[in-house]
């Protein structure tokens, strides 16, 4: 929702900064435009960056899960295994 209020913004200004060159309004319109402009470019690089970077934090987590339950069943054979292996030390008397 934040980002289509702030390219609404940007689409706004561009239509006051089209009236600015039409009635010499000043370079205040342009200023403006210049600042949501950069605001805009830096917003969404960091939106980008932050996705990207939970993109790849998700996935180690997921491969974290895979080897956890992978170490679970690899401790559990080895236990079982070692049971198999032992003798019973039940003597009959």
């Amino acid at each position: 929702m934040l980002w289509i209020l702030m390219l609404l913004a940007v689409g706004v200004c561009g239509i006051l900064g089209f009236y600015d060159s039409l009635y010499g309004f000043g370079e205040l319109m342009r200023m403006i435009n210049s600042g949501i402009l950069i605001l805009l470019s830096l917003g969404l690089l960091l939106r980008t960056w932050v996705k990207k970077n939970l993109g790849k934090t998700e996935k180690l987590m997921e491969r974290n899960l895979e080897l956890e339950k992978r170490v679970e069943e690899l401790c559990r054979l080895a236990n079982n295994q070692k049971r198999e292996a032992t003798p019973s030390h039940h003597s009959s008397l």
